[in-house]
């Protein structure tokens, strides 16, 4: 883990050259709807065990995009992440956040819909304390196969340890952080992502706080390559708390360009596409995207893009795509995050103004 971050570092400094410059401390990030007051939730329904994962002894966590209407109510539940590819828990995590209740949300001391919240419901049999004997022979056998570049031998004992029974939260981080390591010696950096971010995503505390804050400095060295820039910056926010980076830690100093870059009126492109890798233990149907700037437009499209879902802190909407597509989104929207939906394996660009 600490070959990747550090193989990284130089290319940190290096981006957008042009635009950014070395500066002395990060500048505050842009506020949108700021006034809003986040509600608190007033019932927290349970979720369902479902009786499959429940016979076989596994845990597991959902990820769901959704929003809150000015009754409290929840209302748009989208799954955005799982930690099992099979999707046992989806539907007993959906039904469950679909009963909750909040307090009606505020903007500007006035009710208002609060839109694209992100909530994780976990589903726990018994309190992990950590893996099985036989998980433990497994983490090490996939972690020398990486070690000496065994890949496929690698993949094939993660599918293996993400079927089998009993397994906990503890051992599905495990499992998506050697996923990450195994992707990233592989040199699938947009792979490496999506399981680093899977590693530290169970709830917390599954992992020691070292190989947390080693994922964390990976995943945004990671995320600078690939120009998740936004997604970059949330990853600076948790290291900070966890082990904040020395103001030398080149980290840091990449965290400084980022915010620069943000206000800069020079475009960048960002390379994307739609899940198809075959050796992906869980897929998802979509492009995610939270954009750094308010304007965006999507280009040089290989497949076909169907449509387009916006998530922003007070509206939502989806569009049919069509070719030329560019949005921007109004300030009293707040933050958005951006779904691409379309056939799998679709490339495209998503080109920031």
């Amino acid at each position: 883990m600490k070959t990747i971050a550090l193989r990284l570092l130089p290319f940190l400094l290096a981006i957008a050259p042009e635009i950014c410059s070395a500066a002395d401390e990060t500048p505050p990030p842009i506020e949108y709807a700021k006034n809003f007051v986040k509600p608190k939730a007033i019932l927290q329904v349970p979720p369902r065990y479902p009786d499959r994962a429940a016979r076989a002894g596994k845990e597991g966590w959902v990820v769901m995009r959704y929003s809150i209407e000015t009754d409290g109510s929840v209302s748009e539940v989208v799954i955005v992440d799982s930690s099992d590819y099979k999707g046992v828990f989806g539907d007993a995590a959906v039904a469950s956040l679909k009963n909750w209740r909040y307090q009606t949300p505020m903007l500007d001391g006035k009710p208002a819909r609060k839109c694209n919240n992100r909530q994780m419901i976990t589903f726990v049999l018994d309190p992990p304390v950590g893996g099985g004997a036989i998980f433990a022979k497994k983490d090490a056998a996939i972690r020398n196969h990486i070690k000496n570049r065994r890949f496929d031998e690698a993949e094939a004992l993660i599918r293996e340890a993400h079927e089998s029974k009993g397994l906990n939260l503890y051992e599905i981080d495990r499992l998506y952080l050697q996923e990450g390591a195994l992707n990233a010696a592989r040199g699938d950096d947009v792979a490496a992502i999506r399981a680093f971010t899977r590693a530290i995503s169970g709830g917390g505390g599954h992992l020691s706080k070292e190989e947390e804050v080693l994922i964390l400095r990976s995943l945004f060295t990671l995320q600078i390559k690939e120009q998740r820039f936004a997604a970059a910056l949330d990853t600076f926010g948790r290291l900070n708390v966890l082990d904040a980076p020395t103001a030398d830690d080149p980290i840091r100093q990449a965290a400084v360009k980022i915010e620069q870059l943000r206000s800069s009126t020079s475009p960048f492109a960002v390379e994307a596409q739609i899940d198809s890798n075959p050796n992906a233990v869980a897929q998802r149907p979509f492009f995610d995207y939270t954009p750094l700037r308010r304007e965006i437009g999507i280009t040089d499209v290989s497949g076909a893009v169907t449509k387009l879902s916006i998530a922003c802190d007070t509206t939502t909407a989806t569009v049919d795509f069509e070719p030329g597509w560019s949005w921007k989104a109004p300030p009293s929207w707040g933050e958005c995050s951006i779904f691409v939906y379309g056939t799998p394996g679709t490339t495209f660009q998503i080109v920031e103004y």
